[in-house]
């Protein structure tokens, strides 16, 4: 048996620890990396050392120092 899963961009869930710690649920898309910055769907953040210690295809944990996170529209 075979689980086809459609991911909403509208499901996504993103939880905050102590500004070290970004826990992302339901993504779609990474659309950039880099120590500095990671863009997840509509989700620009921010930080210093920002490392993904942990990935699959439902969630994504971020750690480092997060300093700021943009919520980009789309639809703009």
């Amino acid at each position: 048996m075979v689980n086809i899963v459609k991911k909403n961009k509208n499901n996504i869930k993103l939880s905050i620890y102590n500004n070290t710690k970004i826990v992302i649920e339901n993504y779609n898309n990474i659309i950039d990396l880099n120590d500095n910055k990671i863009i997840i769907d509509n989700y620009n953040i921010i930080g210093n050392n920002l490392k993904i210690p942990s990935i699959d295809e439902y969630y994504i944990i971020i750690t480092g120092l997060i300093n700021n996170i943009n919520i980009v529209d789309d639809n703009k």
